[in-house]
């Protein structure tokens, strides 16, 4: 369910007001104000009403720095991990690539916010994992009932009927590793009142985690309809069923129908008004309602009668589609002077700059090893050769450059990312949907007992107090590390170092 947290910004162009949090599962505030001009190239006004009107308050992304490319990468990159997810499951879904794709980024915009005094200033490149925001923003939305930067805030539960067919995020074998929580803790419900892993901030695997999280509400919401009681049942099946046949591309924003009924089912929920309103208009596919199912012009009010809506509240939730519309539009350079934005963007990545993310998020991930059962990272050598395959077969090199503000250019960086995971599956030789339902535990007979300071690898299994106690090591150097900090099972920071399996 949605729960804004917003934060603010210290840029030239605003005033800064301080974000404030009660440490508890409930939104953040935010302010912010213009007070001047506000750039006219390389930035993304965010955390707007509508219609937009430059005097009223926003914030913005800053572009073209190193920071913000790598956002922008990672996201991406994940976008095109969620497309190739439900492609993989439903090989018939239609969607349009720009705005499912770009789905995280515009999420990532409008629930936390990348202004200027939240980002991660201490950002590095060189870095392999480091967090999106600043240290005092991670700590407000990892807290407790909180779902990270996205704020997947049910990321830690099933979700779906329960008759066994629903589905947590650390069901998925490719996330459960890095995000170090058990299927237990999620089944027992211990994990909810945690901190959230830090894992979910992290620049690169936070937007995988969540890709993971949106490809799940498929499952969710096709669960409930099989359930045989949701009151939804039939109109998602209708929509379900236009969505993944016929033609939707000649039909005006047909195509757009899967991204933002997914963004309606993660904002406002399963069983929500809003949600009702946008599956009808699925199911229906009326043309007058179409129309205007992303106008950035209407009040919520003019937007609701528009679209069909009978409901006269949540206003919210009738703006957050076209709020994630709104960003990436901004983002591929399109004219939105009509909107009362002034803005020309030129967004470009190199093969080798994506390549470098690219890396980084997937060796985050893990897969089922089938010649002995146990979960295991991918390593950099499969990821980096996946891509640079991939980039060699599409005929690119390293110096072959993606311009996001050009249609062709964009629809072929997909590509190439898309070739590049399913490179990763043929080494790997599993599929990224792969999930595990009850809680695995290695054999613990080949596994060695845990010792502080010896030198471990990543992947590497150790046991700890008893056999029954396993836990398998992510990040080497900290496993490895002699001294308190990192060590089983009590230092401070062994969650940052270890998963514990079992």
């Amino acid at each position: 369910m949605f729960k804004s947290l917003l934060g603010t910004l210290i840029y030239s162009a605003l005033t800064v007001t301080a974000i404030t949090n009660t440490a508890m599962a409930g939104p953040v505030s935010h302010k912010s104000e213009v007070k001047k001009a506000i750039p006219q190239k390389n930035v993304i006004i965010h955390h707007v009403t509508f219609p937009y009107q430059s005097t009223q308050k926003a914030d913005l992304f800053s572009l073209g720095t190193p920071y913000a490319n790598t956002v922008i990468e990672s996201n991406l990159i994940a976008g095109v991990m969620y497309g190739h997810l439900l492609k993989e499951k439903y090989p018939d879904i239609q969607f349009d690539k720009d705005y499912l794709y770009g789905t995280l980024l515009g999420q990532l915009l409008q629930e936390s916010g990348l202004s200027s005094n939240q980002i991660n200033t201490k950002f590095d490149a060189e870095k392999p994992t480091q967090a999106i925001h600043n240290e005092q923003t991670v700590k407000i939305l990892l807290s407790g009932g909180q779902g990270g930067p996205y704020q997947i805030n049910d990321y830690a539960k099933r979700l779906g009927d329960t008759n066994g067919s629903a589905l947590g995020l650390i069901n998925y074998d490719a996330v459960r590793t890095t995000l170090g929580y058990t299927i237990a803790d999620q089944d027992s419900g211990v994990q909810t009142s945690r901190t959230g892993p830090s894992a979910l901030e992290d620049i690169y695997f936070g937007p995988m985690a969540t890709a993971f999280y949106h490809f799940n509400d498929v499952n969710r919401i096709t669960s409930l309809a099989d359930s045989g009681w949701y009151s939804r049942s039939q109109l998602w099946k209708n929509c379900f069923n236009n969505i993944t046949s016929g033609d939707l591309s000649s039909i005006t924003n047909g195509l757009r129908l899967t991204d933002i009924v997914m963004n309606v089912i993660y904002n406002a929920g399963t069983y929500s008004e809003p949600l009702t309103t946008y599956l009808k208009i699925c199911e229906s596919e009326d043309p007058n309602e179409l129309k205007y199912i992303n106008d950035y012009s209407l009040n919520p009010t003019q937007y609701r009668q528009k679209i069909g809506s009978k409901g006269s509240s949540g206003a919210t939730y009738y703006r957050y589609t076209r709020q994630v519309s709104f960003y990436l539009d901004q983002l591929y350079g399109k004219d939105m002077s009509q909107y009362g934005v002034d803005v020309t963007n030129d967004v470009h990545f190199t093969a080798g700059n994506l390549e470098q993310v690219f890396v980084r998020a997937i060796d985050q991930l893990s897969y089922m090893n089938k010649s002995d059962a146990k979960l295991t990272l991918i390593t950099k050598q499969q990821a980096t050769s996946a891509f640079e395959n991939a980039q060699s077969s599409l005929g690119y090199s390293a110096n072959s450059v993606f311009k996001l503000n050009d249609a062709n250019s964009r629809s072929n960086m997909f590509a190439l990312i898309n070739a590049a995971l399913s490179n990763v599956e043929s080494s790997t030789k599993t599929r990224f949907s792969a999930f595990t339902n009850s809680q695995p535990t290695p054999p613990p007979s080949n596994v060695p007992k845990y010792s502080n300071g010896t030198h471990y690898n990543k992947g590497d299994y150790v046991w700890v107090g008893s056999k029954s106690h396993v836990y398998q090591c992510k990040q080497p150097a900290w496993c490895s590390f002699k001294g308190s900090a990192y060590s089983l099972p009590n230092g401070n920071g062994w969650q940052g170092a270890w998963v514990k399996l079992s």
